[in-house]
């Protein structure tokens, strides 16, 4: 059970996480910064965690996730109130203004069901995949649009780290069609695109009539982190498809656990039997995929103690391996049965499905499937561990590819599975709307300035 003084302590740094995140990305936005920039994002942490160790003295001599308040936030009981710079799911009826937040879904399909492989917060638009539609505007375009006509917006402002050309032109052919103003927000705006509105963060006034959709981690904050962190996606996921009961679903969840396992399946020798993710991490970067004989061997090959810890090939980079060893519980690992793909002419496909979801609305925005650039093997290596290799789909080397209509209708079923589960989570643990709209108020209280 939190006390009164440890749960006053984690307001305090969520508070000034998230306000420290604001002001350094304002500065940053000024100067033409951009977010990845490495001694900007290796100062902002510094900050947070010289507040933390404060916080640590004050509290007694210790906090959670020194560091990482929104990893102890969402561990720690009670609801959360969202900061107003960072909603990522909002709804205020006396506005009419919503806020939800774009995410891709990276999908298997095994035995008849769509296994969620990852969240991703910053949808990949890219070139290629726009070129696979010959509509007149891209199809999360055209479902967005909808949304908006139905529930009475206006206009939509589509909150991301940057825009290519492409789609700035092909905003303004759509608000000039539909009649629904599409405004394109930087929240890093170093290429000074005229067409662009300047955002770090969402205004704390949200605009009337208005959906903000949410294209980007706009911070390290807890709604994000819940939507996006392997192990916490995995967990919520996981307890709401069994809270479903026996009802059918076409949506599946990968078993996901803190230590290392060896499974029976896939019992096929062309697959590996061990998948190894950084939780934190996204667009499929640090996964590890091997096949093994005994635990013996995983450990051995990932460098684990008998104690656990992080596998060594996720503290090869120097910061790692101070992050790992200055904040334990920062960086962790999970690990997860194989789930195969589909295969195509004997390479595999992955499915990625753009997703909308928010307070009121939920939406199959786009789906298209990913066909890797290696072909597979006849049998996985025994024994050797497998970084970058057939089973780990990207693009490059692969490519995009349309799927079928079945499988877009199938898919469109998930999208609806999803946003139902992903609702049920965040109002349990988020408060989702102004207090008196249904919604109890949370634990921890943000006033930010305008």
């Amino acid at each position: 059970m939190m006390t009164s003084a440890r749960h006053d302590s984690l307001i305090r740094r969520i508070r000034f996480a998230q306000s420290c995140r604001f002001h350094l990305d304002l500065a940053g936005n000024a100067i033409g910064l951009r977010r990845k920039y490495g001694s900007y994002q290796l100062f902002y942490r510094a900050i947070v965690v010289l507040f933390d160790l404060i916080e640590a003295l004050r509290a007694g001599g210790h906090v959670d996730h020194l560091g990482h308040a929104h990893y102890a936030a969402l561990l720690a009981p009670g609801r959360l109130e969202q900061n107003p710079r960072y909603r990522g799911y909002w709804y205020d009826s006396t506005r009419n203004a919503l806020v939800g937040v774009l995410l891709g879904l990276d999908l298997h399909r095994y035995k008849g069901r769509y296994y969620l492989l990852e969240s991703n917060l910053t949808a990949a638009l890219m070139t290629r995949r726009r070129a696979l539609y010959d509509d007149p505007f891209d199809p999360f375009i055209t479902e967005l649009v909808a949304v908006a006509k139905k529930f009475g917006f206006e206009q939509i402002v589509l909150f991301r780290s940057s825009w290519s050309r492409q789609y700035l032109e092909e905003f303004a052919r759509a608000t000039r069609a539909t009649n629904v103003r599409i405004v394109p927000a930087s929240a890093m705006k170093f290429k000074n695109d005229p067409q662009t509105i300047s955002l770090p963060a969402l205004p704390t006034q949200l605009a009337p009539n208005t959906m903000y959709v949410v294209c980007t981690a706009a911070s390290f904050s807890p709604i994000f982190t819940f939507l996006h962190h392997k192990r916490f996606a995995a967990q919520w996921l996981s307890d709401g498809l069994v809270e479903r009961g026996g009802l059918p679903s076409r949506l599946s969840v990968v078993p996901t656990y803190d230590e290392p396992r060896l499974f029976e399946e896939p019992l096929d020798p062309r697959w590996p039997n061990l998948v190894v993710k950084l939780a934190s991490s996204d667009k499929s970067k640090d996964v590890l995929m091997g096949r093994f004989e005994s635990l013996n061997h995983v450990r051995e090959a990932l460098g684990l103690s008998d104690f656990g810890g992080l596998p060594i090939q996720f503290r090869e980079r120097i910061h790692r391996y101070w992050i790992d060893r200055l904040f334990p519980g920062a960086l962790t690992a999970i690990y997860q049965p194989f789930v195969p793909p589909e295969i195509v002419e004997n390479f595999p496909m992955m499915m990625r499905m753009e997703v909308f979801i928010s307070p009121i609305a939920n939406a199959c925005l786009s789906a298209h499937g990913t066909v890797g650039g290696e072909l597979l093997p006849e049998r996985a290596p025994r024994g050797i561990f497998l970084k970058r290799c057939p089973y780990n789909i990207g693009v490059p080397p692969g490519h995009f590819v349309r799927l079928d209509r079945a499988t877009e209708d199938e898919l469109s079923e998930v999208a609806r599975e999803f946003g139902d589960l992903a609702a049920r989570a965040i109002r349990k643990k988020f408060d989702v709307g102004p207090a008196g709209e249904g919604e109890s108020k949370g634990v921890a209280v943000y006033s930010p300035s305008e």
